[in-house]
């Protein structure tokens, strides 16, 4: 996570601002050290993308694939991946560890698309064999945003 940005401003001489900027820059400072103490304690797991399925890479700058984490009876999954250059894409991307597998399948939105159409709503399906199958969206996507939350059980 970035560092805050420490905004160094000049207040006329005998006035309170400078008491407000710098309260509300210790809070700032005090929230991304808050945040970035949670983001370190997750533990993802990177998986590995199959079947041509693989890291997406575009105007943002390269994205490296797919992660999954679980809290307490969540699994959380997230990352961008861009679909295979041959073949259909509806087939699974990835398959979770056993200890992040949901006890059934369900579903979650992802967002995908392509060169005509630049942002549709998709969904993928997740097993309980821990499969995460591109179901709808984009014909023939450029890229799969994936970032959602599922039950373990």
């Amino acid at each position: 996570m970035p560092t805050t940005t420490n905004w160094d401003i000049s207040y006329p001489a005998g006035t309170e601002a400078a008491a407000v900027h710098d309260a509300i820059q210790a809070t700032a400072e005090s929230v991304e050290s808050a945040l970035n103490a949670v983001t370190a304690a997750i533990d993802w797991t990177p998986l590995t993308l199959i079947n041509g399925y693989g890291p997406y890479v575009g105007a943002g700058g390269y994205y490296n694939g797919l992660r999954a984490s679980k809290s307490g009876n969540f699994i959380h999954v997230s990352g961008i991946v861009k679909n295979p250059t041959t073949g259909d894409p509806k087939t699974v991307i990835a398959v979770l560890p056993v200890n992040l597998r949901p006890a059934y399948t369900v579903f979650a939105p992802v967002t995908t698309g392509n060169a005509t159409v630049p942002r549709v709503v998709g969904n993928v399906a997740i097993g309980s064999n821990g499969n995460i199958s591109y179901e709808t969206g984009a014909t023939d996507p450029t890229f799969v945003m994936l970032n959602f939350t599922i039950p373990v059980n």
